[in-house]
C-alpha cells in the first residue's frame, strides 16, 4: 500500500532529523511543533491516497485504496427486475428481499460484491455482467454473495480494516513521539505492542477473507446441490473479467483467485 510506504518514509526522515539535531528533543515547544508537522503530513498523504474520492474517465467515482470498503461515492442503479426475481427465488434465504444494484466498473471494484446481512442484503453487480450472463449463470454468483451476507463477514472485515489503519496510525505516532522525547528505548514495548496488533489484524483479515470465500462457495453448492454448476459459473466469471477489464493486474489477480477457489472445491 503506497500510503503505508510513504508514512514509513516520513517516519524515517524525521527520525534522521532527530538523530542529526538531538537538541530538538530537549525543547518542548519545538518537539510538539515537530509532532504536529508529522501528523499533518501523514494526514495529507492518507487523505489523498486512501480517502479522497477520485474518478476515472467513463467510470464511477471511487475511493482509491479502500474502494472495496467505501462505496459512498459509487454511482449505481437499482435493478428492479433482478431484485424482484431473486427476492422471490431465494425468499427462504433472505425473507425481507434482496436488493440488486448495477454499476459501471473498470476493475476498481470486484465484478460483484455484497453489503449488509441476510435481513436485507444489497448485492452490487457490474452492469456488463448482467448483460453477458443469463439467470442460470448468475444463480451461483448470487448465492455466493448471499453466503457472505449470511455470515455478515462485511462487518468483520470492515472492523479489521479499521483496527489495522488505527493501529498503524498509532504505531507511527507513538514511535515519532517517543523518538522526539528520547524515550523510545525505555518505552519500546508500547509501539511494539501496537505493531503486533497491526500485524495480527492484517493477517487475520487475509485468513478470514480466504475462509469466507470458501464458505460462501460451499453455501452456493449446498443450495444448488451441484458443484459443477458453481465451478462453471466461476470459470465464466473469469472469462468475463479477462474480456472486459483492461488492467492486466486485475485480470491476473482474478484469475489466480478463481483458480484457487476451484482448487479448494475440488479438494
Amino acid at each position: 500500500m503506497a500510503a503505508v510506504l510513504i508514512d514509513f518514509i516520513i517516519l524515517v526522515i524525521f527520525g534522521m532529523v532527530i538523530m542529526v539535531y538531538p537538541q530538538i528533543s530537549f525543547n518542548f515547544h519545538l518537539s510538539i511543533f515537530l509532532v504536529f508537522i508529522v501528523l499533518v503530513m501523514i494526514g495529507i498523504v492518507d487523505y489523498f491516497l486512501l480517502l479522497r474520492p477520485q474518478a476515472e474517465k467513463g467510470d464511477a467515482p471511487f475511493s482509491s485504496s479502500l474502494s472495496k470498503y467505501n462505496i459512498s461515492n459509487l454511482v449505481c442503479t437499482d435493478d428492479t427486475r433482478l431484485s424482484a426475481h431473486y427476492s422471490t427465488k431465494y425468499k427462504e434465504i433472505a425473507g425481507n428481499g434482496i436488493l440488486i444494484r448495477s454499476f459501471n466498473n473498470s476493475g476498481k471494484f470486484p465484478p460483484l460484491f455484497t453489503r449488509g446481512n441476510l435481513e436485507r442484503p444489497v448485492i452490487f453487480i457490474d452492469e456488463r455482467l448482467v448483460d453477458n450472463f443469463n439467470v442460470g449463470e448468475l444463480d451461483p454468483l448470487i448465492l455466493h454473495e448471499l453466503g457472505h451476507a449470511r455470515m455478515n463477514d462485511d462487518r468483520s472485515k470492515r472492523l479489521l480494516v479499521l483496527v489495522f489503519l488505527f493501529s498503524l496510525f498509532f504505531l507511527i505516532f507513538s514511535t515519532i513521539l517517543l523518538s522526539i522525547l528520547g524515550l523510545l528505548r525505555r518505552f519500546f514495548y508500547a509501539p511494539a505492542a501496537i505493531g503486533i496488533v497491526c500485524a495480527l489484524s492484517l493477517v487475520t483479515f487475509i485468513i478470514l477473507n480466504n475462509r469466507y470465500e470458501l464458505l460462501s462457495d460451499q453455501f452456493a453448492i449446498q443450495h444448488l446441490e451441484d458443484i459443477e454448476v458453481v465451478k462453471r459459473s466461476l470459470l465464466a466469471l473469469n472469462d468475463f473479467v479477462q474480456e472486459n477489464y483492461d488492467s492486466e493486474e486485475v485480470r491476473s489477480r482474478v484469475s489466480r483467485r478463481i483458480a484457487k477457489r476451484i482448487e479448494k472445491l475440488n479438494s
